[in-house]
């Protein structure tokens, strides 16, 4: 297991396992590129992913958005490909994504999950996170 920072080479991968993860919400390398492009340069974002035998499996990322900008809080993700979950690739990726918000000075994280993704709603609780 290895955990790096995000590269333009991982943009399709990381599309493969959101697709996989949001089936009902598919996209592709060149969108998640284009959202990149597009993005408000003050606002905080960045991503890591997890490489098993040099293939990315995970992904995990933060990032604030314009129209509900809290200074101090970010959303977070993060996503396993289905063939790689509970072998602690997700547990790793957060664990980067919390050095790198503490380094930040972030002390506010907000995810959205929907109320069918269970294994998801148990790893963001088991992390301490609540519903509101």
């Amino acid at each position: 297991m290895h955990i790096r920072p995000f590269t333009g080479q991982d943009y399709e991968p990381v599309a493969e396992i959101n697709t996989l993860i949001t089936p009902e919400r598919p996209i592709t390398g060149p969108f998640l590129a284009r959202l990149d492009a597009e993005r408000e340069p003050h606002l905080l974002h960045g991503r890591f992913v997890a490489e098993e035998d040099r293939r990315v499996v995970g992904v995990a990322g933060y990032g604030q958005w314009a129209d509900i900008l809290v200074p101090g809080e970010v959303f977070v993700y993060v996503r396993v490909h289905p063939a790689f979950q509970r072998r602690g690739f997700g547990a790793a990726l957060y664990e980067a994504l919390l050095d790198r918000l503490r380094r930040l000075g972030i002390d506010s994280m907000k995810v959205t999950l929907a109320s069918d993704r269970l294994p998801g709603i148990n790893f963001a609780m088991r992390r301490g996170f609540i519903e509101y």
